[in-house]
Protein backbone atom coordinates (compact mmCIF):
# COMPACT_ATOMS: atom_id res chain seq x y z
CA UNK A 1 0.00 0.00 0.00
CA UNK A 2 1.33 3.64 -1.11
CA UNK A 3 0.82 5.48 2.51
CA UNK A 4 2.10 8.77 0.88
CA UNK A 5 0.01 11.74 1.14
CA UNK A 6 -1.56 12.55 -1.89
CA UNK A 7 -0.35 15.27 -3.81
CA UNK A 8 -3.27 17.29 -3.86
CA UNK A 9 -4.51 21.32 -3.43
CA UNK A 10 -5.54 22.12 -0.17
CA UNK A 11 -8.84 21.25 1.36
CA UNK A 12 -10.24 24.22 2.82
CA UNK A 13 -13.92 23.53 2.69
CA UNK A 14 -15.15 19.67 3.26
CA UNK A 15 -19.32 19.08 3.55
CA UNK A 16 -21.22 15.62 3.62
CA UNK A 17 -22.98 13.89 1.00
CA UNK A 18 -25.12 11.81 2.39
CA UNK A 19 -26.45 9.06 2.29
CA UNK A 20 -27.96 10.00 6.17
CA UNK A 21 -26.97 11.01 9.76
CA UNK A 22 -24.16 9.24 10.54
CA UNK A 23 -21.78 11.53 7.74
CA UNK A 24 -22.57 14.45 9.56
CA UNK A 25 -22.01 13.35 12.92
CA UNK A 26 -18.62 11.54 11.62
CA UNK A 27 -17.84 15.15 11.25
CA UNK A 28 -18.77 16.32 14.04
CA UNK A 29 -17.04 14.16 16.17
CA UNK A 30 -13.97 14.52 14.91
CA UNK A 31 -13.89 18.84 14.29
CA UNK A 32 -14.16 18.93 10.79
CA UNK A 33 -17.67 19.88 10.20
CA UNK A 34 -17.22 23.81 9.89
CA UNK A 35 -20.22 24.93 8.65
CA UNK A 36 -23.58 23.10 7.67
CA UNK A 37 -23.81 22.11 4.25
CA UNK A 38 -26.77 21.62 3.12
CA UNK A 39 -27.73 17.62 2.98
CA UNK A 40 -26.97 17.56 6.12
CA UNK A 41 -28.93 15.68 8.54
CA UNK A 42 -31.54 13.85 5.71
CA UNK A 43 -31.62 10.81 3.58
CA UNK A 44 -30.16 11.45 0.35
CA UNK A 45 -28.61 9.56 -2.20
CA UNK A 46 -25.47 10.26 -4.22
CA UNK A 47 -26.94 11.23 -8.02
CA UNK A 48 -29.40 13.16 -5.77
CA UNK A 49 -26.46 15.14 -4.14
CA UNK A 50 -24.53 15.27 -7.44
CA UNK A 51 -27.74 16.40 -9.68
CA UNK A 52 -28.46 19.03 -7.04
CA UNK A 53 -25.25 20.46 -7.35
CA UNK A 54 -25.43 20.08 -10.94
CA UNK A 55 -28.31 22.34 -11.21
CA UNK A 56 -27.22 24.86 -8.68
CA UNK A 57 -30.13 22.98 -6.34
CA UNK A 58 -33.02 24.10 -8.58
CA UNK A 59 -35.20 21.30 -7.88
CA UNK A 60 -33.74 20.42 -4.19
CA UNK A 61 -36.52 23.07 -2.79
CA UNK A 62 -38.85 23.60 -5.11
CA UNK A 63 -41.82 23.57 -3.10
CA UNK A 64 -44.17 22.45 -6.39
CA UNK A 65 -42.05 19.23 -5.74
CA UNK A 66 -42.63 18.48 -2.11
CA UNK A 67 -44.28 15.48 -0.79
CA UNK A 68 -45.82 14.83 2.82
CA UNK A 69 -46.73 11.34 3.45
CA UNK A 70 -49.25 10.51 6.17
CA UNK A 71 -48.88 6.38 6.40
CA UNK A 72 -50.68 5.85 9.63
CA UNK A 73 -53.76 8.01 7.96
CA UNK A 74 -53.13 6.47 4.41
CA UNK A 75 -52.86 10.25 2.99
CA UNK A 76 -50.52 12.39 1.33
CA UNK A 77 -50.19 16.11 1.66
CA UNK A 78 -48.46 17.75 -1.73
CA UNK A 79 -49.10 21.24 -3.72
CA UNK A 80 -49.33 20.76 -6.96
CA UNK A 81 -49.43 16.90 -8.16
CA UNK A 82 -48.51 13.47 -6.86
CA UNK A 83 -46.59 10.98 -8.57
CA UNK A 84 -49.07 7.63 -8.85
CA UNK A 85 -46.53 5.52 -6.77
CA UNK A 86 -46.37 7.53 -3.75
CA UNK A 87 -50.27 7.08 -3.56
CA UNK A 88 -49.74 2.96 -4.38
CA UNK A 89 -47.35 2.94 -1.69
CA UNK A 90 -49.56 4.80 1.05
CA UNK A 91 -52.57 2.49 0.07
CA UNK A 92 -50.41 -0.74 1.10
CA UNK A 93 -51.28 -2.30 4.48
CA UNK A 94 -47.39 -2.89 5.05
CA UNK A 95 -45.48 -0.37 7.00
CA UNK A 96 -42.40 2.20 5.75
CA UNK A 97 -39.67 1.93 7.55
CA UNK A 98 -36.26 2.24 7.73
CA UNK A 99 -34.49 -1.08 8.02
CA UNK A 100 -35.93 -2.00 11.35
CA UNK A 101 -37.10 1.73 12.46
CA UNK A 102 -40.96 1.93 11.75
CA UNK A 103 -41.75 5.24 10.29
CA UNK A 104 -45.36 4.43 9.29
CA UNK A 105 -46.70 6.69 12.35
CA UNK A 106 -44.26 9.76 11.49
CA UNK A 107 -45.06 12.38 8.27
CA UNK A 108 -42.34 12.12 5.89
CA UNK A 109 -41.13 14.91 3.76
CA UNK A 110 -39.47 13.94 0.34
CA UNK A 111 -38.67 15.97 -2.63
CA UNK A 112 -40.88 13.48 -5.29
CA UNK A 113 -38.92 14.29 -7.91
CA UNK A 114 -36.35 12.08 -6.66
CA UNK A 115 -38.03 8.98 -5.88
CA UNK A 116 -36.95 5.70 -7.12
CA UNK A 117 -36.79 5.13 -10.35
CA UNK A 118 -39.06 4.06 -12.77
CA UNK A 119 -41.54 3.84 -8.86
CA UNK A 120 -40.97 3.09 -5.11
CA UNK A 121 -40.75 -0.38 -5.04
CA UNK A 122 -39.95 -1.54 -1.43
CA UNK A 123 -41.54 -0.04 1.87
CA UNK A 124 -38.23 0.37 3.12
CA UNK A 125 -36.74 3.49 2.45
CA UNK A 126 -32.98 1.80 2.91
CA UNK A 127 -33.96 -0.41 -0.29
CA UNK A 128 -34.79 3.12 -2.44
CA UNK A 129 -31.72 4.08 -5.52
CA UNK A 130 -33.27 7.52 -4.94
CA UNK A 131 -33.96 9.89 -1.71
CA UNK A 132 -34.70 13.07 -0.72
CA UNK A 133 -36.37 12.79 2.77
CA UNK A 134 -36.11 16.13 4.60
CA UNK A 135 -36.40 14.06 8.23
CA UNK A 136 -34.75 16.43 10.43
CA UNK A 137 -36.16 19.91 8.31
CA UNK A 138 -39.96 20.76 7.78
CA UNK A 139 -38.53 23.10 4.49
CA UNK A 140 -42.03 23.81 4.06
CA UNK A 141 -41.89 25.89 7.05
CA UNK A 142 -40.56 29.52 5.57
CA UNK A 143 -37.95 29.79 8.76
CA UNK A 144 -36.48 25.93 7.86
CA UNK A 145 -36.81 26.82 4.19
CA UNK A 146 -34.68 29.86 3.91
CA UNK A 147 -32.09 28.82 6.43
CA UNK A 148 -31.43 25.49 3.67
CA UNK A 149 -31.66 27.99 0.67
CA UNK A 150 -28.94 30.02 2.36
CA UNK A 151 -27.08 27.03 3.03
CA UNK A 152 -27.59 25.66 -0.60
CA UNK A 153 -26.57 29.61 -1.65
CA UNK A 154 -23.34 29.22 0.49
CA UNK A 155 -21.92 25.80 -1.25
CA UNK A 156 -22.99 27.19 -4.40
CA UNK A 157 -20.38 30.01 -4.26
CA UNK A 158 -17.71 28.16 -2.68
CA UNK A 159 -18.05 25.33 -4.85
CA UNK A 160 -17.91 27.64 -8.41
CA UNK A 161 -15.21 29.74 -6.31
CA UNK A 162 -12.77 27.59 -5.18
CA UNK A 163 -14.20 24.21 -6.61
CA UNK A 164 -10.20 22.83 -6.32
CA UNK A 165 -10.36 23.03 -2.30
CA UNK A 166 -13.62 21.74 -1.63
CA UNK A 167 -14.26 18.36 -0.86
CA UNK A 168 -17.06 15.93 -0.41
CA UNK A 169 -17.66 13.08 2.12
CA UNK A 170 -20.37 10.37 2.01
CA UNK A 171 -21.08 7.67 4.18
CA UNK A 172 -21.84 4.59 1.91
CA UNK A 173 -24.88 1.82 2.70
CA UNK A 174 -23.74 -1.27 3.22
CA UNK A 175 -22.30 -2.51 0.23
CA UNK A 176 -22.27 -6.39 -0.11
CA UNK A 177 -22.22 -6.98 -3.18
CA UNK A 178 -19.22 -6.42 -5.70
CA UNK A 179 -16.63 -3.58 -4.13
CA UNK A 180 -15.11 -2.62 -7.27
CA UNK A 181 -18.61 -2.39 -8.85
CA UNK A 182 -19.88 -0.33 -6.79
CA UNK A 183 -16.79 2.04 -6.76
CA UNK A 184 -17.25 2.29 -10.89
CA UNK A 185 -20.81 3.01 -9.84
CA UNK A 186 -19.51 6.48 -7.81
CA UNK A 187 -17.23 7.12 -10.86
CA UNK A 188 -19.75 6.79 -13.53
CA UNK A 189 -21.93 9.23 -11.42
CA UNK A 190 -19.11 11.88 -10.95
CA UNK A 191 -18.06 11.66 -14.33
CA UNK A 192 -21.85 12.07 -15.58
CA UNK A 193 -23.04 15.01 -13.13
CA UNK A 194 -19.47 16.68 -14.00
CA UNK A 195 -18.02 17.05 -10.12
CA UNK A 196 -15.32 19.32 -9.95
CA UNK A 197 -13.92 19.06 -6.62
CA UNK A 198 -12.80 16.52 -4.52
CA UNK A 199 -14.88 13.51 -3.50
CA UNK A 200 -14.27 11.02 -0.19
CA UNK A 201 -16.21 7.63 -0.12
CA UNK A 202 -16.23 5.33 3.30
CA UNK A 203 -16.94 2.25 1.60
CA UNK A 204 -18.77 0.00 4.35
CA UNK A 205 -19.08 -3.78 3.73
CA UNK A 206 -18.74 -6.85 5.07
CA UNK A 207 -16.95 -8.04 2.02
CA UNK A 208 -13.51 -9.00 2.52
CA UNK A 209 -10.58 -6.07 0.91
CA UNK A 210 -6.73 -6.17 0.96
CA UNK A 211 -6.07 -2.18 0.94
CA UNK A 212 -7.51 0.14 3.53
CA UNK A 213 -7.94 3.04 0.63
CA UNK A 214 -7.86 3.43 -3.28
CA UNK A 215 -7.42 6.24 -5.18
CA UNK A 216 -8.78 7.11 -8.27
CA UNK A 217 -8.97 10.51 -9.97
CA UNK A 218 -9.87 12.73 -7.31
CA UNK A 219 -11.91 10.11 -5.54
CA UNK A 220 -10.86 8.62 -2.55
CA UNK A 221 -12.57 5.50 -1.37
CA UNK A 222 -11.79 4.36 2.61
CA UNK A 223 -12.47 0.67 3.23
CA UNK A 224 -14.26 0.05 6.44
CA UNK A 225 -15.32 -3.54 7.62
CA UNK A 226 -19.27 -3.93 8.57
CA UNK A 227 -21.05 -6.77 9.37
CA UNK A 228 -23.73 -7.48 7.05
CA UNK A 229 -26.83 -5.92 6.54
CA UNK A 230 -28.75 -9.05 8.18
CA UNK A 231 -27.22 -7.99 11.38
CA UNK A 232 -27.21 -4.68 11.03
CA UNK A 233 -30.66 -4.37 10.39
CA UNK A 234 -31.99 -6.84 13.56
CA UNK A 235 -32.78 -5.67 17.08
CA UNK A 236 -30.06 -7.53 18.43
CA UNK A 237 -27.23 -5.32 19.63
CA UNK A 238 -23.89 -6.73 18.09
CA UNK A 239 -21.38 -4.36 19.34
CA UNK A 240 -20.02 -2.53 22.35
CA UNK A 241 -19.46 0.56 20.05
CA UNK A 242 -23.43 0.25 18.56
CA UNK A 243 -24.46 0.26 22.05
CA UNK A 244 -23.93 3.77 22.05
CA UNK A 245 -26.26 4.40 18.80
CA UNK A 246 -29.46 3.54 17.26
CA UNK A 247 -29.92 -0.15 16.62
CA UNK A 248 -31.55 -1.64 13.64
CA UNK A 249 -30.27 0.59 11.28
CA UNK A 250 -26.92 0.64 8.99
CA UNK A 251 -23.73 1.78 10.05
CA UNK A 252 -23.74 3.50 13.34
CA UNK A 253 -19.95 3.51 14.19
CA UNK A 254 -17.31 5.67 14.86
CA UNK A 255 -15.51 6.85 12.10
CA UNK A 256 -12.46 8.40 14.26
CA UNK A 257 -9.44 6.13 11.80
CA UNK A 258 -10.95 6.66 8.69
CA UNK A 259 -11.17 10.14 9.08
CA UNK A 260 -7.76 10.27 11.01
CA UNK A 261 -6.67 7.92 7.07
CA UNK A 262 -8.73 10.98 5.56
CA UNK A 263 -6.34 13.41 7.20
CA UNK A 264 -3.07 11.70 6.31
CA UNK A 265 -3.78 11.15 2.98
CA UNK A 266 -5.25 14.74 1.89
CA UNK A 267 -4.49 18.21 2.63
CA UNK A 268 -6.43 19.26 4.71
CA UNK A 269 -6.32 22.83 6.02
CA UNK A 270 -10.03 23.68 6.47
CA UNK A 271 -11.46 27.19 6.85
CA UNK A 272 -12.97 27.65 10.52
CA UNK A 273 -16.61 28.89 10.73
CA UNK A 274 -15.75 32.18 11.16
CA UNK A 275 -13.68 32.92 7.95
CA UNK A 276 -16.29 31.30 5.75
CA UNK A 277 -19.16 33.36 7.30
CA UNK A 278 -16.94 36.91 7.02
CA UNK A 279 -16.34 35.77 3.12
CA UNK A 280 -19.82 33.95 2.39
CA UNK A 281 -21.89 35.52 5.18
CA UNK A 282 -22.69 32.00 6.28
CA UNK A 283 -25.26 31.58 8.68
Amino acid sequence: MNNQKIPLSKIHFLFSLGHRCNSVNAMKENDIRMCSGPFDYMYIDLETCFQSIQDRFQTFLNQECMVIIHKHKKQVSYNKSVNPSIIECIKKDYPIQYMAHDYSNISILLNQSFIPQPNIHSNNIYDWDRVCIFHHHNVLDPTNHAKIKKRCCTFNQIYETFCKHVCLFHVSKIIESSIEEYKDSVLRLIHDYKIKCFVVVIVCTPLEFQELYDMKDRVLFIHKKVPSYEIQSSQVQYSDEQSKYDIGTDNNYTFNNEIQLLKKLLNVRLYPYDIIQSIFNES
